[in-house]
């Protein structure tokens, strides 16, 4: 009888501090004073390195370890990667394991993270707990609602790689290229349930569904028919008209085209740092896809090349009849107006002309 009221007691105590502010309990009056310190709006502690302040001392321990110091220890066996906590490595791993412990009792989802799985039953709820301070926008987390008002502060912020130091807009992103550049890892994996694509993220594998196999979006052309995203449709339109809005801004260039996305690519051509180079050859292409067309044919055995153009064929007789028709002494000819070099292809003259005399054997990049 005795131990038991020894145990009675010993239960009453360990809940016996109480908060004053919102009643929560303390197990002793060291934690509790801790605790009370988040009702205050002081911020007694400053970090040393930056303008961070905060109420509690092992917040300050914290946020000095997490923002000033580069994590050594709990490192991934599967990507290198290391973490400043167990936890954080712990949640990691799910990354590569695909687990989803989280799962949300009103419907089949599940979630990687508790966070996650939170920000998931405001759905079901209806509830947008964050609101923006300049505007009625709301929303359901945090990470959400800072980067909307960021927007309207002018704030872009970027998540650089230690790598190599390039610089992508969120998280999600960088670690992609992490993974599937200095890892070599495989990142599609969410596969459409209808063909046999993969995708990176839940994101794109979403606009495709809807895209191609929901049609979700779409409009016929009132011109031609063509079945069109609702997106794409003033894009398209111009393909009807001669008006070329976007002009390349290289001063020498100054060349015209109907889509942003063409000028995007016609603007790599003026900086060769940002082509994707060919290691065989090293011929270089504006876009992945040609150097990735232009590789196979490596592979294939196409590995006889053209002087002239820097076409590539299968057999020398390929290339003599391609010699013959593209750059014999019938086909058209282009002469530079400055140096009057001739040159037997247009592209040719456009690679002379755009990198300089003298650097004529540059092949074309598209």
């Amino acid at each position: 009888m005795k131990e038991k009221a020894k145990k009675k007691s010993k239960q009453k105590q360990q809940f016996s501090y109480t908060c004053p502010h919102c009643h929560k309990q303390f197990q002793d009056s060291s934690a509790l004073y801790s605790h009370v310190k988040l009702h205050s709006t002081e911020l007694p502690y400053h970090c040393e390195l930056c303008d961070y302040k905060c109420k509690i001392k092992k917040y300050l321990t914290r946020h000095v370890k997490k923002t000033h110091t580069a994590p050594t220890g709990n490192q991934c066996a599967v990507c290198g990667k290391c973490f400043h906590f167990e936890c954080k490595l712990r949640a990691h791993m799910r990354v590569h394991t695909g687990e989803k412990p989280y799962k949300c009792s009103e419907c089949d989802k599940a979630f990687s993270s508790s966070y996650s799985l939170s920000g998931h039953k405001l759905i079901h709820t209806g509830e947008k707990p964050y609101h923006c301070q300049f505007c009625d926008y709301a929303c359901r987390d945090t990470s959400t609602i800072r980067k909307h008002m960021e927007r309207h502060m002018g704030v872009s912020k970027t998540y650089p790689c230690n790598i190599c130091n390039k610089n992508y807009k969120n998280k999600r992103t960088l670690q992609i290229h992490v993974d599937e550049v200095h890892f070599e890892l495989n990142t599609r994996k969410f596969p459409c349930g209808h063909c046999d694509k993969v995708f990176k993220t839940k994101g794109t594998l979403r606009i495709h569904w809807n895209a191609v196999h929901l049609k979700i979006n779409r409009t016929k052309c009132e011109i031609c028919g063509a079945d069109v995203s609702k997106n794409n449709i003033n894009s398209h339109m111009r393909r009807h008209i001669d008006v070329k809005p976007f002009k390349c801004s290289f001063k020498p260039c100054g060349k015209r085209f109907k889509d942003k996305s063409d000028l995007k690519r016609h603007c790599l051509i003026h900086y060769p740092d940002r082509q994707h180079a060919c290691a065989l050859c090293h011929r270089r292409f504006a876009r992945k896809s040609r150097l990735n067309k232009h590789v196979s044919r490596h592979l294939n055995g196409y590995d006889v090349q053209c002087d002239y153009c820097g076409d590539m064929f299968a057999t020398k007789l390929r290339l003599s009849t391609h010699i013959t028709r593209s750059h014999g002494p019938n086909s058209k000819i282009y002469i530079c107006d400055t140096c009057a070099m001739v040159f037997h292809s247009r592209r040719s003259i456009t690679s002379h002309l755009m990198y300089g005399h003298g650097a004529e054997h540059v092949s074309n990049m598209y």
